[in-house]
């Protein structure tokens, strides 16, 4: 007697999607296990909020991956690999900080089996603030027979927040250039702070004002006539 399956289409479709299971897991073991060295993206986190790290931080590291080669094509295309640095509770001054295994994250069945460089050195500086005189910044010549007399900026002093080495070499603070060239009239801008250094920054809730007053040339004076001489 022959045992027939009471439903033929379904048995069809299991037993398919048993042989390519089988397929797929036979497939994994037979993969050859390959390492490849890969550079990945570096992100610095938790940093003190009262600190600021002044020195250059590397943008990637070399990272030794091992693992089914299938995975570290896809690590590699997908960008799924990314060294994270933990700096929470560093202190002020020039550190050196460890980058570990457990630093580097990766996909499943992808193994760290090198670090390069395997540490970074970081110099951290406390926070400061320090209110500072506004310059503002003219260019230009008005039109002929016009002159400029005299500059205002509002607010005429701001706050500026920074590692504290930077803040020490600054006096003032100069504005984006208001230009006058042609004018006939007051020149009206809204312009930013031009700090010197990325790490510095404006502590402002609106832009600079600037007004630049041009007025027209006084008309020049007479010139007498010479005096006859007396005969």
């Amino acid at each position: 007697m022959r045992l027939r399956p009471r439903y033929p289409g379904l048995f069809l479709v299991a037993l398919a999607i048993s042989v390519a299971l089988w397929y797929a897991a036979a497939g994994q073991r037979r993969e050859r296990i390959s390492e490849k060295r890969q550079l990945v993206p570096l992100t610095l986190i938790n940093v003190p909020a009262h600190l600021v790290i002044t020195s250059e931080v590397p943008e990637r590291i070399a990272v030794g991956l091992r693992g089914p080669l299938s995975a570290l094509r896809a690590a590699e295309t997908g960008r799924t690999v990314e060294a994270i640095l933990d700096l929470g509770g560093a202190q002020p001054g020039l550190r050196t900080y460890s980058i570990q295994d457990r630093d580097i994250h990766v996909p499943p069945g992808v193994q760290v089996v090198s670090i390069e460089p395997a540490e970074i050195t970081l110099q951290l500086e406390r926070l400061e603030t320090r209110t500072l005189p506004v310059r503002p910044v003219v260019t230009g010549e008005p039109a002929p027979g016009y002159t400029v007399t005299g500059v205002e900026v509002a607010p005429a002093q701001i706050a500026v927040s920074g590692p504290g080495s930077l803040l020490a070499a600054l006096t003032q603070v100069v504005t984006e250039p208001v230009s006058v060239d042609g004018a006939t009239e007051a020149v009206e801008a809204a312009v930013r702070p031009d700090l010197p250094h990325p790490l510095l920054r404006a502590v402002l809730s609106g832009p600079l004002l600037v007004v630049v007053h041009v007025e027209p040339l006084p008309p020049p004076t007479p010139t007498p006539p010479p005096r006859r001489p007396r005969r």
